[in-house]
């Protein structure tokens, strides 16, 4: 699969269309990103010690001095270019190498080669686990509680509406299911930049008050779009989260949705897919070849499901932000 990454599509993000209302400039969005992606003292040190503790699993615990020992070497030798999923670490599961240059050209390819970045903790490393987590669109499941509350009509759903703060509401998230990479404030920035030209794609949910209560986001590529990340007040919110996301995949043609992550999603319908397989997906898949934002289709998103509240305005540099507050809220 070959695709056409330009960086002039970022002007796709400024034009007439591409955002409601008059777009920041690119020193606010990143002053605003500053302020977003930042972490307090206390929040560096829990996101690092979530991952040590996953390291430390009793699945994981063998794989660490060899992963250790991979990343000096990777550091002293500093190799240019992707390296090859086929020669990833068995232990840990999926290694491959450090993102030198995570420009949003050298990330996009390196999706498109079946290897996706993950920064919890640490620098920015190159993955391909000898298992994905794939699903077929059409052959997503409902499950009784994702079904309950679509049929309730009190959920309120936004797509593209602000990606910036649905990511770092996943990094920030407390308690409730969370599940996914790139949580680091550089992973984060990456996954921004590649929002700013229309590939990476984010859903969110909000309840009847407006409060932000589940969301996921991810990469298209292709025909395929990889989720890296979601989470939810509980499981049940994150499952409507993808769902909507699955629905709104199906209608507009992919053909094979990658979750990432360490949750259990096998009740919506993923299976486990092994590397070499999924590779050849990857190669089999036709390019899409869309750089777009996103726009919610209501008919997705279950029964009675309310109305846009109109256009948005882009939110201003904020001092402080709460990455649980809802995109009509940070636009009014």
């Amino acid at each position: 699969m070959t695709i056409d990454y330009r960086t002039a599509q970022a002007g796709l993000l400024f034009s007439e269309g591409f955002e409601p209302g008059a777009p920041m400039t690119l020193k606010e969005r990143r002053a605003r990103r500053e302020v977003l992606f930042a972490e307090s003292v206390a929040s560096s040190m829990r996101r690092r010690g979530l991952a040590v503790a996953r390291a430390l699993r009793p699945a994981s615990i063998g794989g660490l001095p060899a992963g250790l020992d991979f990343v000096l070497r990777e550091r002293a030798i500093q190799p240019a270019g992707l390296p090859d999923p086929a020669h990833a670490l068995a232990r840990p599961d999926g290694l491959c190498g450090l993102v030198a240059e995570p420009n949003a050209e050298l990330v996009m390819e390196g999706f498109a080669r079946g290897l996706f970045p993950a920064a919890d903790c640490g620098p920015l490393k190159w993955w391909a686990p000898s298992q994905r987590q794939v699903l077929r669109p059409a052959s997503c499941r409902l499950p009784t509680g994702a079904r309950r509350l679509l049929r309730g009509g009190e959920l309120v759903f936004e797509i593209d509406a602000d990606f910036d703060m649905t990511i770092a509401a996943h990094a920030r998230a407390r308690g409730g299911w969370r599940s996914g990479r790139l949580l680091s404030p550089r992973g984060l920035s990456v996954l921004a930049g590649l929002a700013d030209l229309g590939y990476a794609h984010a859903i969110d949910v909000e309840n009847a008050l407006g409060r932000r209560v589940a969301g996921a986001f991810g990469v298209a590529v292709g025909q395929a779009f990889v989720t890296l990340g979601v989470f939810g007040e509980d499981a049940d919110l994150a499952d409507v989260a993808l769902v909507v996301l699955n629905r709104h995949l199906k209608e507009k043609g992919f053909l094979l949705h990658d979750f990432v992550g360490d949750g259990d999603v096998a009740h919506l319908g993923f299976a486990p897919m092994e590397r070499d397989a999924y590779l050849r997906a990857l190669t089999g898949l036709d390019d899409l070849g869309r750089a777009e934002r996103w726009k919610v289709d209501r008919a997705l998103c279950g029964r009675a499901a309310p109305a846009t509240l109109g256009e948005k305005l882009p939110a201003p540099v904020p001092d402080r932000v709460d990455p649980d507050a809802s995109p009509r809220a940070i636009a009014a």
